[in-house]
C-alpha cells in the first residue's frame, strides 16, 4: 500500500472510530461512508501498484516474445511451440505482437535470423548449410532463397561484397 493511501485509511479509520465513540446521530451511517471510503482507497491502490494494466501486460508479454525469439532463433519454432511456451493463442500472440513492433512474429524471427546469418557470412568461416542450420533454417536451399527474397541477393554475393 503506498504511503499515502496508508495515511487517507488511517484518516477514515479515525474519524469513523470517533464518530463511533462519541455516538454521533447516525453513526452507524457515518461509519459504513468511512468503511466503504476505506475499501475504495485500497481498491485504487492495488489496481494501480499491483495489478498491472492491460497495456503493461501487453509490452511484458510482447518484450518476453522478443526474448524467447533472440534466445531461441536457432531452434525449430511453429506457432505451436510458441503458443505452447506463452500459454496463449498464437493468433492472439501474434496480433499483440505487430501490434507493438509492426511486424508479425515469423517476420522479426526471419530478420533475426537473417542478421546472425549475415555476421556469419561477413565473418566467412562457415560452410552456408553450417549458417543456415545454425540460424534455423532448415536447410541452405531454402536459407538462400530466403536471404535472396529478402535481400535481393545470394548468401554468397553477400559474402563477397
Amino acid at each position: 500500500m503506498s504511503k499515502a493511501t496508508y495515511l487517507k485509511v488511517t484518516n477514515l479509520l479515525t474519524e469513523a472510530v470517533q464518530a463511533s465513540n462519541m455516538h454521533l446521530e447516525q453513526y452507524k451511517i457515518l461509519c459504513s461512508c468511512r468503511l466503504l471510503e476505506i475499501l475504495s482507497a485500497i481498491s485504487t491502490d492495488i489496481s494501480e501498484t499491483v495489478i498491472p494494466t492491460h497495456k503493461n501486460m501487453t509490452a511484458q508479454k510482447v518484450q518476453e516474445i522478443l526474448d524467447f525469439i533472440h534466445h531461441e532463433y536457432a531452434n525449430h519454432l511453429t506457432s505451436e511451440s510458441i503458443s505452447e511456451q506463452f500459454g496463449m493463442n498464437f493468433d492472439y500472440l501474434n496480433r499483440i505482437f505487430k501490434a507493438n513492433t509492426g511486424i508479425t512474429i515469423f517476420d522479426y524471427l526471419c530478420s533475426i535470423r537473417l542478421n546472425h546469418a549475415k555476421d556469419m557470412l561477413m565473418a566467412g568461416n562457415k560452410k552456408l548449410f553450417e549458417i543456415a542450420v545454425q540460424t534455423g533454417f532448415r536447410d541452405e536451399y531454402y536459407f538462400s532463397r530466403v536471404f535472396h527474397k529478402k535481400t535481393g541477393m545470394t548468401p554468397r554475393q553477400f559474402a563477397k561484397r
